[in-house]
C-alpha cells in the first residue's frame, strides 16, 4: 500500500492493523515512544500489547504514515480511559469531553488518530518532530473540513505520564490547541462522587506503582539465584 489517503508521507505498514474504524475520527491523540526507532519497532514482530499507532515521527522529524486515516490503531487502553482530570487541569477528561461517550466503553482507539513520536518525554519532541506533528495536524484538520481536536496520551491514561511536559509538547499545545476550539473547556457540573473518584485513581495509581516494584525485584531475585546456582566456592570457602 503507498500513501493510502494521499497525504504525501512515506508509508510502513503497522503490525497491528484492527480494521476500519466504522465510526467518524474526532480528534489526535499524541504520543512520546520512550525509544528512538519507533518505525521499525511498530512494523516489527516485536510488538507487546498489540500497540500500533495512525502516524509515526523519526528523530529526524519525518511523518510516516503507518495505517489508513479509517482504521483502528492500538494506541490507548480502551478499557481504561480515565474520567478525571489532573489536579492542576493540565492532562484528563476536561480536555476530551467533545468525543462521544463512546470512548468511555470502548472505542477510544476507533474514535482518535494516532502520532507516536520517536524519542523521550523527558526533552521530546524536538524542533523538527513539533514541526512535523504541526504540519500533520494542519493537513488532517483541511481533510476532514470540521473540529478535529488534539491531545496526549494521559488525557486518556491517568497511569501514563506520556507524552510529558517538555518545551516541546507545550509548543504543540500552544499551535494546535487543546481539546477542540469549538468546545468550552470549564470543568462539567461539580460530581458529588468527585472525591470518591480521586481517591480510586489515586489508590489505581500506587497499584500500578507497586506492581513495578514487584517486577523489577522478581527480576533481580532471578539474577540473584542464577548467580548463586552458578557460584563455585573457592578452596579456602569450603567446610
Amino acid at each position: 500500500m503507498k500513501d493510502p489517503d494521499g497525504l504525501g508521507y512515506r508509508y510502513v505498514q503497522a503490525t497491528h492493523d484492527f480494521g476500519a474504524s466504522g465510526v467518524r475520527k474526532e480528534g489526535v491523540v499524541f504520543h512520546m515512544a520512550e525509544g528512538d526507532r519507533v518505525v521499525e519497532y511498530l512494523s516489527g514482530d516485536n510488538v507487546v500489547r498489540n500497540v500500533s499507532a495512525t502516524f509515526a515521527i523519526t528523530t529526524e522529524g519525518e511523518v510516516v504514515q503507518m495505517l489508513p486515516l479509517d482504521h483502528t490503531s492500538g494506541s490507548l487502553n480502551p478499557r481504561d480511559v480515565r474520567t478525571s482530570t489532573d489536579p492542576d487541569g493540565f492532562w484528563g477528561r476536561r480536555w476530551t469531553r467533545f468525543y462521544d461517550a463512546d470512548i468511555l466503553t470502548g472505542r477510544a482507539n476507533q474514535r482518535t488518530i494516532s502520532i507516536e513520536c520517536a524519542g523521550r518525554g523527558v526533552d521530546g519532541p524536538n524542533a523538527r518532530q513539533v514541526a512535523g506533528v504541526i504540519e500533520l495536524v494542519e493537513k488532517l484538520r483541511a481533510r476532514y473540513a470540521r473540529p478535529i481536536g488534539f491531545g496526549g496520551h494521559r488525557d486518556f491514561a491517568d497511569y501514563k505520564l506520556c507524552p510529558g511536559r517538555s518545551a516541546g509538547v507545550k509548543a504543540l499545545i500552544a499551535e494546535l490547541g487543546h481539546g477542540r476550539e469549538d468546545v468550552p473547556v470549564d470543568p462539567p457540573v461539580p460530581d458529588p462522587c468527585r472525591a470518591v473518584r480521586k481517591e480510586m485513581e489515586v489508590v489505581k495509581t500506587k497499584l500500578y506503582e507497586a506492581q513495578d516494584i514487584i517486577e523489577a525485584e522478581s527480576r533481580r531475585a532471578g539474577r540473584v539465584a542464577t548467580n548463586l546456582k552458578a557460584y563455585v566456592p573457592r578452596p579456602n570457602e569450603e567446610e
